[in-house]
C-alpha cells in the first residue's frame, strides 16, 4: 500500500493498524498556530517504509511504531512535534527529530512555549527502549525525563556538561551543538550496525564513567 498526501491545521488521522505501507511525499503542517496543531493518533505502523515525509508540529499521541525502513534518500523529519504515549520498536532507519517547527524565530518560540505547558501533563512523550536506529539519532525537542530509553545504547547530555563533552570528544560535536538549544538536555544514540559507531558507543561509556554522560 502507497501513502501520499497532506494534512494542515487542525487535522486528525486516527491511524488504525496499518501494515508494510510505503509512506511517500507525506507532509504534515501546523501552520503559525500551536493551537491549531494537527493530531495523528490511536494506531500500530508495522513494517512500513517511509521517504520524503516531513511532519510539522504535529500532537502524535497513543501510537507505536515498529521498524519504518527507509524508501529512498530522503527520509522522515519530525519538526517541533509533541509526543504523548508513543512507543518505538525495532529498526529505525533516516529519522530526524528536531526542535525548530519552522525557519520563522518568532514562529519557534510561540511552538515553544505550547509545548512546554502540553508536556506538563504528559507522563511519557517517547519510549525508545526498543528501538535501534541506523545512524545517530538526535531526540531535539522532546524533554529527556519524558523518554524512556536503554541506557546501555541511549545516552543524555545535560546541559552543564555540554562544553566539557565539547572539550574532550569530537565524536559529539554535532550532539553538543544540537543540544543548545534544549533546557533539559538531549537525548542521542548512534547506529548499532558499522564499527564507527560502536567506537562511538564505547566512548559514550567511557564519558558516563566520567560523570559527563547519564
Amino acid at each position: 500500500m502507497n501513502v501520499s498526501g497532506k494534512i494542515g491545521p487542525d487535522g486528525e488521522l486516527s491511524a488504525g493498524r496499518i501494515e508494510r505501507a510505503f509512506f511517500s511525499n507525506c507532509h504534515v503542517r501546523a501552520g503559525d498556530d500551536p493551537s491549531r496543531r494537527p493530531v495523528l493518533k490511536d494506531g500500530l505502523l508495522r513494517r512500513c517504509k517511509s521517504d520524503g515525509c516531513w511532519i510539522h508540529g504535529a500532537l502524535i499521541q497513543d501510537l507505536t511504531v515498529e521498524d519504518l525502513a527507509g524508501g529512498g534518500r530522503l527520509g522522515t523529519w519530525f519538526r517541533g512535534c509533541i509526543f504523548s504515549n508513543v512507543v518505538l520498536k525495532g529498526r529505525f532507519a533516516s529519522t530526524q527529530w528536531q526542535r525548530e517547527v519552522s525557519d520563522d524565530a518568532q514562529i519557534n518560540r510561540r511552538f515553544d512555549t505550547d509545548a512546554a505547558k502540553r508536556y506538563e501533563s504528559i507522563e511519557m512523550a517517547l519510549d525508545i527502549s526498543n528501538a535501534r536506529f541506523n545512524s545517530l539519532t538526535i531526540f531535539q525537542g522532546v524533554p529527556p525525563k519524558l523518554i524512556r530509553r536503554d541506557e546501555a545504547t541511549q545516552f543524555l547530555l545535560r546541559p552543564e556538561f555540554r562544553e566539557a563533552v565539547r572539550a574532550v570528544s569530537s565524536t559529539l560535536l554535532v550532539v553538543s551543538k544540537m543540544a543548545e538549544s534544549e533546557p533539559e538536555g538531549v537525548i542521542f544514540t548512534f547506529g548499532a550496525k558499522s564499527e564507527r559507531d560502536q567506537r562511538c558507543a564505547a566512548e559514550c561509556l567511557e564519558l558516563r564513567q566520567q560523570g559527563l554522560l547519564s
